[in-house]
């Protein structure tokens, strides 16, 4: 548990120096889009890249695949009951509470916590799991978010999902890109090609990139719930209620159904795609076409503060129920 709490301490921390950074004014709006369109041009996709590429193989499918399956069934389940549920308690802003219900701040969020507490190989399966809601976050969750009449497939064609394809690519092929030797090891180098050496700057890039997922998601969170004042965010008691739902009833539901049918290894990343706070995308999709975003905000908020209780509750219920 002093791992779990440690891990989540150290994460959240970043959140609170984008937060208290933008109070000062030390970074705004704009900054915000920077790091925003680094997280998802650059270091998400080379995260992904690594995780795919190490890990995606035919033995991998051939062991892991339940855990696609349940989390494709998972998600299923999860649209058709908040798309019955919520438009009978909520009148209006019914898509960004749907999605908020729905999808979780796994991207920036649930990556860098999976990783930090459980390694990088239960975060690959967690990427594994998160395909089918990859999906529809830019396909029917992107509609909702923007108001638009269609599905836009186009959307499917992004950074993040190339970035997981070379990597399918590579894991499936068997293809790596040479490591660079210390630099004490100057024979070594002195033994590479040119090719070789060009290739291994290329792999340097990536990792190097992808340590920086977790600490850059974390602060660009800090500055996006940093634009609204708190009193202003706490007080739409509908915050509450999802933030609740979202960060206790439904991973309590898959915990305990899935902690019954499969075994520890599958059941951890696929609950981490619902144990982190709400996702973003309530904020930035409606950003991007003048919507109101603040009550996405105000989710995003309260649900980052309430998860620092929900996550080791939650992580803990596994450690009971997952022998």
């Amino acid at each position: 548990m002093a791992v779990i709490l440690t891990s989540i301490a150290n994460l959240l921390l970043f959140v609170v120096i984008g937060y208290v950074l933008t109070k000062l004014k030390k970074l705004n709006s704009e900054h915000a889009k920077i790091l925003s369109a680094l997280l998802v041009w650059v270091f998400l996709p080379c995260k992904m890249f690594l995780g795919f590429s190490s890990t995606f193989n035919k033995e991998y499918l051939t062991a892991k695949y339940p855990i696609l399956v349940a989390s494709l069934i998972i998600l299923v389940i999860s649209v058709a009951i908040v798309s019955i549920i919520v438009p009978i308690f909520a009148k209006k802003d019914t898509a960004i509470i749907k999605y908020s219900v729905l999808i979780s701040n796994y991207g920036y969020i649930g990556y860098a916590m999976c990783e930090s507490i459980y390694g990088t190989a239960t975060m690959s399966d967690m990427m594994f799991a998160a395909l089918p809601f990859s999906i529809y976050v830019y396909t029917e969750g992107y509609r909702m978010l923007m108001g638009f009449g269609k599905i836009s497939p186009k959307r499917m064609i992004n950074p993040i999902f190339v970035g997981i394809l070379i990597g399918c690519i590579f894991g499936i092929t068997g293809i790596s890109l040479p490591t660079l030797p210390s630099a004490s090891e100057s024979a070594a180098f002195a033994s590479m090609s040119a090719p070789e050496l060009a290739l291994g700057v290329v792999d340097k890039v990536v990792n190097d990139a992808a340590k920086c997922m977790a600490p850059v998601s974390m602060i660009l969170a800090g500055i996006t719930v940093a634009e609204f004042p708190i009193k202003e965010m706490i007080s739409d008691k509908r915050v509450y209620i999802v933030s609740a739902v979202k960060l206790l009833v439904f991973p309590l539901a898959v915990i305990c159904i899935l902690s019954q049918i499969l075994p520890r290894d599958f059941v951890i990343p696929i609950s981490m795609l619902f144990l982190v706070p709400c996702g973003l995308n309530t904020v930035v999709f409606p950003k991007m076409v003048g919507g109101n975003y603040k009550l996405g905000a105000s989710i995003a908020f309260v649900s980052i503060l309430m998860s620092i209780a929900t996550m080791p509750l939650c992580m803990k219920i596994i450690d009971i129920l997952c022998k």
